[in-house]
């Protein structure tokens, strides 16, 4: 009967901290979805706003040569005019397909990734090198993963000063690493973290809102390395939470490969 009481109190403890977890991931999912709107907001007033005021500016323009019988430059305002609509056409399509499109979609942590790097890398000189498995992770995981491999990538590129990035994802028992790595300029630890780098206090949230951890390695000339590890089982379906965090396996015809300890361009795809 003491076991069988012990046994129930553990697992009542066990269903409030599921509960707990999954009303701090709702609320979030709540704060992102905010972010979003003001990230939203800042580009129609930052953003779409100038470029509309440039052209209303360029028409004024070329209609006060057109009535001073200017022809050339007339017609010089008048690319300048069809330019700054195309670059406005294309900041609207950018914008209404990041709103229609999920970060993660049907495809998942892996390919959202690897997509996600390979647009932000083509235009750096940065190399982005992945080694990222394909894991059935709950959405709410992989939404979060998303985001801190994201934010750690956009700094890595915009504060390292690397010419290497190297992003893994892998599991380990009930829980998905992720390491976001560079061989950049790197910072004392002991001191606080360079204004920007790595938005170290927005993965923090992130990650230990999912119960994860979050770890920081660097120093001056040597890089940085972040680990971040979010267990798993907690939010698998009953049944489930031995293998929540394995691999899918390989489809036929696939060659399963044995992933390096350590990342190195031989092992991983590498995006220039």
């Amino acid at each position: 009967m003491f076991f069988r009481s012990k046994a129930l109190e553990e697992a009542h403890r066990e269903l409030q901290d599921r509960e707990q977890l999954l009303r701090a991931l709702s609320n979030r999912m709540a704060e992102e979805r905010q972010d979003e709107r003001l990230q939203i907001a800042a580009f129609l007033h930052d953003d779409l706003a100038q470029h509309l005021f440039r052209l209303s500016i360029q028409v004024d323009v070329a209609r006060r040569h057109l009535a001073a019988g200017k022809l050339d430059e007339t017609e010089l305002s008048l690319e300048e005019i069809k330019e700054t609509k195309n670059r406005t056409s294309d900041r609207i399509r950018a914008l209404i397909r990041d709103l229609h499109r999920s970060p993660l979609g049907r495809a998942g942590l892996a390919e959202a990734l690897h997509s996600f790097i390979a647009e932000t890398a083509r235009d750096s000189d940065v190399r982005v090198h992945t080694d990222i498995d394909e894991l059935p992770l709950p959405p709410p995981i992989a939404l979060l993963l998303y985001h801190i491999a994201r934010e750690g990538v956009m700094n890595a590129l915009k504060h390292a000063q690397a010419q290497n990035v190297w992003v893994t994802v892998k599991p380990v028992d009930d829980e998905v690493k992720l390491v976001l790595r560079d061989d950049g300029i790197g910072f004392d630890t002991a001191d606080s973290a360079p204004e920007g780098h790595y938005g170290l206090t927005m993965m923090r949230e992130r990650a230990l809102v999912a119960g994860g951890t979050i770890e920081m390695r660097s120093a001056p000339g040597q890089g940085t390395t972040i680990t971040v590890q979010i267990p798993t089982s907690w939010l698998a379906p009953e049944g489930q939470e031995r293998t929540a965090a394995h691999p899918v396996a390989p489809q036929a015809g696939a060659s399963p490969g044995t992933a390096p300890s350590h990342p190195g361009p031989s092992a991983e795809s590498v995006l220039a």
